[in-house]
């Protein structure tokens, strides 16, 4: 969903997937509360101590980050560059600093985005934000706010530049850095590879002393 301001164009999660979020996290801590209610805390073979800090735990997460991606967490697109804001943490790049779209992570943990040339570092106001969103980083996962499609291989996954063109936030692209639309290897080249893409018209003659390299243009 985009949003206007006076300078560039915000972006936020989609309503479905905002109460999808803080549904989970309201369902995970419910089932968890179930589940203590019906523990026994009575007897030494009881519900361990640590299990229950656990749960307590990661239900103060999720609620934490229901909260969080449901009013707090946004995309800012100005001429400057890309700004992500997940509750008090700000990451922000220029477009001079963006590599390309593209997916990092395998399997479930798979995360959408931008790649940086050079790692950029957060404003960060928070304990919370902090410890999760408070590290350096040469990945911005911009994926969780905006739908950026993506086309499928046997091996990979890789962003369908086409149709990311044809969205909103294509056309932001398109107006501010075109050439990120542009198809991009983003697996590096190996040295092998590198060396079987030089030129042909070089070769290599071995003297009478193996020992010297001589080096001939043809």
């Amino acid at each position: 969903m985009k949003l206007k301001r006076a300078r560039g164009n915000v972006y936020i999660p989609g309503l479905p997937m905002r109460l999808f979020m803080l549904s989970l996290g309201l369902l995970m801590a419910g089932i968890h509360a179930f589940v203590l209610r019906t523990a026994d805390f009575g007897t030494s073979s009881g519900f361990p101590i640590f299990f229950l800090a656990l749960i307590l735990v990661v239900d103060a997460w999720m609620l934490w980050y229901g909260i969080i991606f449901t009013t707090q967490t946004h995309v800012h697109v100005t001429d400057d560059g890309i700004e992500l804001q997940r509750g008090g943490a700000r990451l922000f790049t220029t477009w001079q600093n963006i590599s390309h779209f593209g997916v990092k992570g395998g399997g479930k943990n798979q995360q959408r985005g931008i790649f940086l040339h050079n790692k950029v570092k957060p404003q960060v106001n928070g304990l919370a934000e902090k410890l999760f969103y408070g590290w350096k980083t040469d990945f911005i996962p911009i994926g969780q706010v905006i739908n950026i499609p993506t086309r499928w291989s046997f091996l990979r996954r890789s962003i369908n530049l086409e149709k990311l063109a044809q969205t909103d936030f294509g056309y932001d692209v398109a107006q501010y850095a075109p050439h990120l639309l542009d198809e991009v290897d983003e697996k590096p080249k190996r040295s092998v590879d590198r060396l079987l893409n030089r030129s042909s018209d070089t070769t290599y003659v071995v003297g009478s002393d193996s020992r010297t390299l001589r080096k001939h243009k043809r």
